[in-house]
């Protein structure tokens, strides 16, 4: 799971899809390997617009949802 500088949540699915959700939970979109690659997603944490959450900021996701 992580968070991206923007404050939206992304969870890592089966088949390489993306779950994206706003920082107020409410899924934003899903993005499938057709639309964004493995490599993609390492792009995006190298240049620092995403990085894995924090157990703060994994508590914070949960509250949103209820766990």
């Amino acid at each position: 799971m992580f968070i991206q500088e923007d404050g939206r949540y992304v969870i890592q699915g089966k088949q390489g899809r993306e779950h994206i959700f706003e920082s107020n939970g409410e899924l934003l979109t899903l993005i499938t390997t057709v639309n964004r690659s493995q490599k993609a997603h390492i792009f995006k944490l190298r240049r620092n617009e995403r990085k894995p959450i924090t157990d703060d900021e994994f508590l914070i996701f949960k509250e949103l949802f209820k766990l």
